[in-house]
């Protein structure tokens, strides 16, 4: 079929042959060629491997290299990016799937052209006319995977025959109209492997011209982002096309306009910048420089746009708002602050060490001090740098209750009991939120450790030990606090213990048997207050069950988020969940998987109150206890 005609990539190449042979799909010709193709076409473009076979299937009188050249493949090491005519360039800004034409350049010459897949151009770059992207008559989009003809329709036939019946040469499209042709013939020319700007961008400002074309072009369309921007739209990152059809929005008026900047720089740029500075009004939030000139700020930290002329267009930016004539009278940054009482969160993160969501909780409680502008959406917030130090200070010294429990292996909710018996000390607490948690000195908790653990035998343990959480796990209630006592029997030495390892301070504890916490009967109080709010993980202590199945009942609506002692007791009362089924055999003597237990109570007869599929399996406790006992 000859050598390859001028603008055709492998795509085109593929598509023409199988025009010239008769074929009604190019995989017949990747057949010919060696390809597997199955039932399903294939991506022309995705091709990396038998390029021999295929050069030689087509005839190219120059074999594989001809392919080489024309190959669009992915460029390793950078993700998302393609060579395209040995140019870099995003893979998004092609479609490989659809093909468009020019009328006109068809009746030129009868075949396609790459540039005509890119997105970003509505027209051809030769002759300046509109692409054809849909049938006249059906409507549809024509493709690559199958032809009556390049210049036809793939889908209107010829009295029912396979001949085209639609020829795109009778349906010519407008011409652009464009002021600035100078600056579109140099956007297009960036990556058109049938031209070249070599002389354009010696003639560039030094500054430019010292980038690669593939540079300029992907920063030309970061600008045509820049400048089609929403009002609307808030985020600090550019608004660039999610899809094909948001390419719309890059008329050539647009890329004309982007193009100057790069042509006429510097001056270009601050045109450009005047233009976005007048519309900053219509932005809503941020302020300063963010605010000015927001969609331009976006550009130089874009990931796509390349890394030196990031670095420029900084420094451009700069340069602007220092030469701005209003720029005496704009407070723009942290800088210009009257004092150091206030700093902004973001300093505030960077001086203490903490994250800016502890800092914000913070201030949501009350317990830091803030000001902010009132009618400013996305203002800086200034935060008390006195009372953070408090604050800072406040948690060095103590511990929350939810540390506290971690440490000793004890519920939350059982932690304010050892304060009452005076062996915590309470601390002041600087949050005022609702269920909030309680505060102890952190020297108070490392005593009472030291001290349990002092009393504690090193010599090996009986065979029948068992750490003390596993004992009252067996021997309890769940609803009851044994904690208090079990801590002042072992301080006065009136309970045995031994110390067998571990982080958690009633887990590194053990005493003879279950039988050695039988004094705990006796007790004079050992339930819980009916108040007493629990967390979801001190619930699944309970329960006996993950705190991943406490949140799903929850959403299913068995317990609120932050159950109470007297909604705990009344579930247990009503239900039994699958794990506690598990762990009551398993005392039994009867080892079973939490997947046995449905199949097993299935057979007794028993239905779960739970029916739906991948969903945690509650039981009416009424139905299971027989069973339980019988066994």
């Amino acid at each position: 079929m000859g050598a390859l005609l001028s603008g055709e990539s492998m795509a085109e190449l593929v598509l023409r042959a199988t025009v010239l042979n008769s074929y009604r799909r190019t995989t017949h010709v990747l057949a010919a060629a060696g390809f597997e193709v199955g039932r399903h076409s294939v991506r022309i473009s995705s091709l990396s491997r038998g390029l021999d076979g295929l050069a030689v299937a087509l005839g190219l009188p120059h074999g594989s290299d001809d392919l080489e050249r024309v190959a669009i493949r992915p460029i390793a090491g950078k993700p998302g990016w393609v060579n395209f005519f040995r140019a870099p360039l995003r893979a998004v800004h092609r479609d490989a799937r659809q093909r468009r034409v020019s009328p006109m350049s068809l009746r030129k010459s009868l075949h396609l052209k790459a540039m005509w897949t890119v997105g970003v151009f509505s027209f051809d770059p030769d002759t300046k006319e509109l692409l054809l992207d849909r049938c006249p008559e059906c409507l549809r989009p024509p493709t690559f995977s199958r032809s009556y003809g390049l210049q036809f329709c793939v889908r209107v036939d010829r009295y029912g025959v396979t001949r085209g019946r639609v020829d795109f040469r009778d349906y010519p499209q407008p011409n652009l109209e464009i002021n600035d042709l100078e600056a579109l013939d140099f956007c297009s020319g960036l990556i058109d492997p049938e031209r070249s700007n070599g002389d354009g961008c010696r003639s560039l400002h030094p500054e430019i011209g010292a980038f690669e074309p593939s540079a300029l072009f992907e920063g030309i369309l970061a600008v045509a982002c820049a400048i089609t921007s929403r009002a609307s739209h808030t985020s600090s990152t550019l608004e660039r096309p999610s899809c094909l059809a948001d390419y719309q929005r890059f008329t050539s008026e647009v890329l004309a306009k982007s193009a100057r900047m790069f042509l006429d720089w510097p001056d270009g740029f601050h045109k450009i910048a005047a233009d976005v500075r007048a519309t900053a009004g219509d932005r809503s939030g941020y302020y300063g420089v963010r605010k000015e000139l927001g969609p331009i700020v976006a550009i130089s930290m874009d990931q796509h746009v390349d890394p030196l002329l990031k670095s420029l267009l900084k420094r451009r930016i700069a340069t602007d708002m220092e030469g701005w004539e209003g720029a005496a009278h704009a407070i723009r940054t942290g800088t210009y602050r009257a004092g150091d009482d206030y700093v902004p969160v973001c300093q505030a993160t960077k001086d203490f060490n903490l994250d800016s969501r502890t800092i914000l909780r913070l201030v949501r409680s009350g317990a830091l001090p803030f000001r902010q502008l009132k009618n400013a959406q996305k203002g800086p917030m200034m935060v008390d740098v006195a009372a953070l130090k408090d604050i800072i200070a406040h948690r060095r010294e103590t511990l929350s209750s939810t540390k506290v429990a971690v440490d000793f292996c004890v519920p939350r909710a059982c932690v304010s009991a050892l304060a009452d018996m005076g062996l915590l000390t309470p601390a002041k607490p600087r949050l005022s939120v609702p269920y909030a948690m309680g505060y102890y000195e952190k020297s108070s908790v490392e005593d009472l450790r030291r001290r349990c653990e002092d009393m504690a035998s090193r010599t090996p343990p009986p065979a029948t030990a068992m750490t003390i959480t596993k004992a009252v796990g067996r021997l309890l209630p769940k609803l009851t606090n044994p904690w208090p006592e079990i801590f002042l029997r072992i301080i006065a030495g009136q309970l045995e213990v031994w110390c067998v390892g571990g982080k958690s301070l009633m887990a590194s504890l053990a005493v003879r048997d279950a039988a050695a916490l039988q004094f705990l009967y006796d007790a004079v109080s050992s339930s819980l207050a009916p108040d007493i709010v629990f967390t979801q993980q001190d619930a699944a202590g309970v329960l006996k069950t993950t705190p991943v199945i406490v949140n799903q009942l929850v959403r299913e609506g068995f317990l609120s988020r932050k159950p109470t002692v007297t909604e705990l007791g009344a579930f247990e009362r009503e239900f039994i969940l699958t794990s506690e089924i598990t762990e009551r055999f398993s005392a039994l003597g009867q080892k079973l998987r939490w997947r046995d237990v449905p199949r097993i109570l299935r057979a007794a007869g028993i239905q779960p109150y739970v029916l739906e599929q991948k969903k945690t399996l509650v039981w009416q406790r009424r139905e299971v206890e027989p069973l339980l006992a019988a066994a």
